[in-house]
C-alpha cells in the first residue's frame, strides 16, 4: 500500500544469525520501562520506505524493496 506496489515474498530456509523470536506486543517492556512509542506502525513503515527510497535508491529498482 505504501509504495503501490505488490511485494514478491519468497521463504527461504533458517540461516545463522536469522531471528529466531520475535515478539509485537511491547506491552511488558512500556509497562517496566515507562516507554511508549511516539510512531505508530503504519507511519513507522512509510517513513522507512521514504528513508530507503532516498538513501538505497537501488532497492527500489530492485525486487528488495516493494
Amino acid at each position: 500500500t505504501i509504495t503501490g506496489r505488490k511485494p514478491e515474498v519468497t521463504f527461504g530456509s533458517w540461516r545463522p544469525g536469522d531471528q529466531v523470536y520475535y515478539v509485537s506486543d511491547t506491552s511488558a517492556f512500556e509497562q517496566a520501562s515507562g516507554w511508549r512509542a511516539s510512531t505508530g506502525v503504519a507511519e513507522g513503515l512509510r517513513l522507512l520506505a521514504a528513508w530507503l527510497r532516498e538513501h538505497h535508491p537501488y532497492l527500489a529498482q530492485e525486487k528488495v524493496l516493494v
